[in-house]
């Protein structure tokens, strides 16, 4: 099977969507069912199922890229991408300024569905976004994620770290349609379950006082002490509440 031939269009019977686990996946070039869906039933995987009219994509591996016909040059670059999305500490204090990997919200490579999957971008980019109110690329969302999640500093558009991550995202939506009519499955995270009670300022307050500001001080900004943030554990090794603790 060629990697660029697994975008796959969901067809479920009505009587599938009612038993809510068998699904039925077929490729729009015609491979057969098991040689284009290595997901055969997602719901397996602990996912749900998708739903009439979704879009299914699943993202090739690094062991599809392997086997491309593509340049070696290309490949070197996604290959390059891939490693800087997996171990995006290797980019610290120069570019990053926290423990944080493209990865670790990104899951499974990127690939993993329901945990912002980075193919969906390559495929819906550029748009309008209404977060800042402009059409937004592909290069600029991930220089989002550098200022914001990694608390760092963007490189440099066209700049050879850029470059290759931008490639590693269009690599994963290999096969995928631009700007996709149908929804896609799995994209982004899932919502969470609306609260019993509606949010509300004067109880977060309280719980942060009475949970959290033991740890993050009561305005949030952590304990610092000596150059190194002190995390503070009640009942650690004979210790108070209170009491710092450092851990190395």
């Amino acid at each position: 099977m060629t990697m660029h031939k697994r975008t796959l269009v969901l067809a479920i019977a009505t009587t599938s969507l009612v038993a809510g686990l068998a699904m039925t996946a077929y490729a729009a070039n015609g491979e057969s069912e098991s040689e284009a869906m290595p997901y055969q039933n997602l719901t397996e995987l602990g996912y749900p199922a998708p739903q009439e009219g979704e879009l299914v994509h699943v993202p090739p591996t690094m062991e599809d890229l392997e086997a491309a016909d593509i340049h070696p040059e290309l490949k070197k670059v996604i290959r390059y991408g891939y490693e800087l999305f997996t171990d995006t500490q290797q980019l610290r204090n120069k570019y990053v300024y926290n423990d944080m990997n493209c990865s670790s919200c990104h899951l499974g490579e990127g690939r993993q569905p329901f945990s912002a999957p980075v193919w969906t971008a390559a495929v819906t980019l550029p748009d309008f976004r209404g977060k800042n109110q402009h059409v937004n690329s592909l290069e600029e969302r991930i220089a989002g994620c550098f200022a914001y999640s990694m608390n760092g500093v963007p490189p440099e558009y066209g700049s050879d770290e850029m470059l290759a991550l931008s490639a590693y995202h269009q690599w994963l939506a290999t096969g995928a349609p631009m700007y996709p009519d149908k929804p896609i499955y799995g994209r982004g995270f899932p919502a969470p379950d609306e609260p019993e009670q509606a949010p509300d300022y004067a109880r977060g307050e309280a719980a942060y006082q009475e949970n959290c500001a033991i740890c993050h001080q009561e305005d949030g900004s952590g304990h610092y002490e000596n150059g190194e943030y002190v995390f503070l554990l009640p009942g650690v090794m004979g210790r108070t509440i209170g009491e710092p603790v450092l851990l190395v």
